[in-house]
């Protein structure tokens, strides 16, 4: 947990790896040309390596068939245990682990997981600097060794578990997050990438002090009998026909 409030492990911030990970999501994107395509292995690629980042210190290509193998037990992995036969092995666990069915895939899908995750943390073994921690699995073999007779938890098996949640919990939950959003942004063009404005704080800061400042002290209405118009000029900005108007002290 501390290492994940500190994240400045990395030779980059969070922020700065996910604006670098946004552009590969970007360019792959980009290279549909315009066709239909199926955004969710992308979002899914995108969002799992923010956390490959966080935990092994590196991003996969999206074409890595290691990196599309783990993506793909996470997915199946999600999907199963949310299933009603998930629901059903809680419940009935002593029976269930004698039947066949689909929720025997959990276990094998994360068994697949855990051996990936073990070869990253071998990997790391072999150029551990306990000066340097490069991620969180270099953390927390430095406290693996700190705490090698301890009963703190920081043994290998543990580590596997704790990278195996972190992915579970941190990349199936913002993809579908991203997948929700690109739905209701699509049914809502008005507010869909809608710009912001360099200038947006200081325009808002100055709309609501000068109304306020103006109708705190004067009451505004225009000429008897005439009607403002609210369809305006089309121009470089969009501007009202000429008016005229009154103000009396309140």
């Amino acid at each position: 947990m501390a290492t994940l409030r500190t994240f400045g492990l990395a030779k980059s911030s969070p922020e700065q790896s996910i604006c670098e990970e946004s552009h590969h999501l970007l360019e792959a994107m980009e290279e549909k040309k315009g066709e239909p395509f199926d955004p969710v292995p992308l979002l899914n690629n995108a969002v799992a390596n923010i956390i490959c980042q966080i935990m092994f210190g590196r991003r996969f290509d999206y074409s890595d068939h290691d990196f599309q193998s783990m993506l793909k037990n996470l997915t199946e992995m999600a999907y199963l245990e949310g299933s009603i036969w998930a629901l059903l092995y809680d419940a009935f666990p002593a029976l269930m682990k004698r039947l066949p069915g689909p929720h025997n895939g959990i276990f094998s899908n994360s068994k697949s997981l855990e051996a990936s995750i073990r070869r990253e943390i071998e990997r790391h073994k072999l150029d551990l600097d306990p000066s340097n921690p490069r991620d969180y699995i270099d953390t927390f073999l430095i406290e693996e060794r700190r705490n090698k007779y301890s009963q703190l938890g920081f043994d290998d098996g543990n580590l596997v578990l704790c990278c195996l949640d972190m992915f579970l919990a941190g990349s199936e939950t913002t993809s579908k997050t991203l997948q929700w959003g690109l739905i209701y942004l699509i049914k809502n063009p008005h507010i869909q990438g809608k710009r912001a404005c360099l200038g947006e704080g200081l325009a808002r800061m100055e709309l609501f002090l000068f109304f306020v400042s103006l109708f705190q002290k004067l009451d505004f209405s225009t000429l008897d009998g005439v009607e403002l118009s609210t369809e305006g000029v089309i121009g470089a900005t969009r501007t009202p026909h000429p008016f005229k108007i009154y103000a009396k002290a309140r």
